[in-house]
């Protein structure tokens, strides 16, 4: 993040996975708090799968980019409670959530797709041909 002075830092928060955008309406989510989605990564030999939780959102609110083999991943989550409804016991924060995550120069960014259901952002990033581990059969002479 590049550095924007000591203003900056004072109206924002940062936690383990939580980042606290206080008094500020430029940030354009719909929360002042913004979560680091937890994710898992596989590698399926010709592809790697990204499974991201994110939790109250939809397919519509997600944004993914890709910007210099930097993935972004952005997801508003609309607020839980009506009006002026505070609950009684809130174990469950309701915010944005963003992530970025370098790839590999052996990903295929062009063929990326995304899919999400029950709450998880499935990302599927397939491997470039000329990348891909291939067995060479040997022959006898």
């Amino acid at each position: 993040m590049p550095d924007q002075g000591n203003e900056c830092c004072s109206n924002i928060e940062q936690r383990e996975n939580v980042t606290t955008v206080i008094n500020s309406d430029s940030h354009g989510k719909t929360s002042d708090l913004t979560y680091r989605p937890p994710l898992d990564l596989y590698d399926f030999g010709d592809r790697y799968e990204i499974h991201f939780d994110v939790p109250g959102t939809t397919a519509e609110a997600i944004d993914v980019t890709v910007n210099d083999q930097v993935l972004t991943v952005e997801a508003r989550v609309e607020n839980r409670y009506p009006g002026n409804i505070t609950p009684l016991l809130g174990e469950y924060g309701v915010g944005d959530f963003r992530r970025q995550v370098r790839l590999g120069e052996d990903i295929d960014s062009e063929a990326l797709s995304a899919t999400y259901t029950n709450g998880v952002l499935t990302l599927v990033l397939p491997k470039r041909a000329e990348r891909r581990p291939r067995r060479i059969q040997v022959q006898a002479s």
